[in-house]
């Protein structure tokens, strides 16, 4: 059996390890330390990762979308998402700040590598369908591309 002191010191020590990790992350941030892509690899698990952002897109476009994510950060933007999704068989991402040139291009460039991208595997892939148009690969094209 564990004694009542014992626990008490492992929670402690518990205690302060989380403390010092919350301390040195706002003092890192505070001097300015904190390199673009760790900041923002923190704010995704932070922020976006449980509202997962991408459920309005398949699996093959979720690492566009937080690669789209990390590159927007890096330019500066303030991290308010509107929307997500994919609509006309490409994908749409809405954010505050859109109209600066650095986070339009940054947008724009990741469309086009989702035009190129199957939604389903991530593969090279294609725009196709006829009544719902989607980009996928051939693998996919040939299950069909209805949803």
């Amino acid at each position: 059996m564990i004694s009542i002191r014992t626990r008490l010191r492992w929670w402690v020590q518990g205690s302060l390890a989380l403390m010092r990790g919350f301390f040195a992350f706002w003092w890192e941030r505070a001097r300015g330390i904190l390199l673009p892509e760790v900041a923002a690899e923190r704010t995704w698990n932070r922020l976006y990762a449980p509202y997962d952002l991408t459920r309005n897109v398949g699996p093959g476009w979720r690492k566009i979308v937080r690669d789209l994510i990390f590159d927007l950060f890096s330019v500066g933007w303030n991290g308010v998402v509107y929307q997500v999704k994919e609509k006309y068989g490409g994908l749409r991402f809405y954010c505050e700040g859109e109209g600066r040139p650095e986070i339009e291009y940054a947008i724009h460039r990741a469309e086009r590598r989702a035009r190129r991208t199957c939604e389903r595997c991530g593969a090279r892939g294609r725009l196709r369908g006829g009544s719902w148009l989607a980009t996928l690969c051939d693998l996919h094209d040939v299950q069909g591309t209805s949803r």
